[in-house]
Formats: structure tokens, C-alpha cells, sequence
């Protein structure tokens, strides 16, 4: 495996990783304690923002990006029950989110493989 995939599947992992780790049922005893579920450290967060700026932390509660910024400034956030992945240099990028499915409207002629005949 090249480099370049070495790199896009460090960056799906993490991406992953965010996703699926930010809906903790602890979030609404999280925010009410000013802590973050989930913090991720210590990598290459890209904001996209018009400045094209690389943050080296990003906390979740919940669903919704509490705090973008160095180490130390998610520090704070961080408490007995926030999960801290440590990304180790590795890049993070957002995710798209859109309404349009990319699935095709005409119905499918191909078998049922879960029907048994």
C-alpha cells in the first residue's frame, strides 16, 4: 500500500471515529458539567473555514463541535468520563452531510438474495 492510501485510510479511521463516537446518552450530563464527551488531541483538525486554518483539537458533546483549537485549549473540556482519542499526528476532515441520495429510483431487477426459494 502507497503512502496516499496509507494517508486517506488514517483519515477515514479518525473521520469514523468521530462519527460514531460522538452520540454518548451521557452528552446532556456532560454539557451541564461543561465537559466534553469526546476530545480528539494531538493531530491535524482542517476547519475549512476561509482561512484554510489546521487546529490541533476538537471536542464533541453530543453531536454538535464545542471547542476547535490547540491541545490545551480542549484540556479544559476534558473530564472522568470524556473519551480522549489521542490522534497521534493523523488529519481529520469534516464530513458531508446532504439530503440527496445517490441511489437510483428505478427499481431493481437484480434477485433477492435474502429471499430462499
Amino acid at each position: 500500500m502507497d503512502a496516499g492510501w496509507q494517508i486517506v485510510r488514517g483519515a477515514v479511521v479518525i473521520y469514523l471515529v468521530a462519527i460514531f463516537a460522538c452520540p454518548w446518552p451521557a452528552s446532556a450530563e456532560a454539557a451541564e458539567q461543561g465537559k466534553a464527551d469526546v476530545v480528539l488531541r494531538s493531530g491535524k483538525i482542517y476547519t475549512a473555514d476561509p482561512l484554510r486554518s489546521i487546529k490541533q483539537a476538537i471536542a464533541f458533546t453530543g453531536n454538535t463541535i464545542v471547542a476547535v483549537g490547540t491541545d490545551a485549549d480542549v484540556e479544559k473540556l476534558m473530564g472522568p468520563n470524556t473519551k480522549v482519542v489521542d490522534l497521534g499526528g493523523k488529519l481529520v476532515l469534516r464530513g458531508c452531510s446532504t439530503p440527496l441520495s445517490t441511489r437510483s429510483s428505478a427499481p431493481s431487477t437484480a434477485p433477492n438474495a435474502a429471499s430462499k426459494e
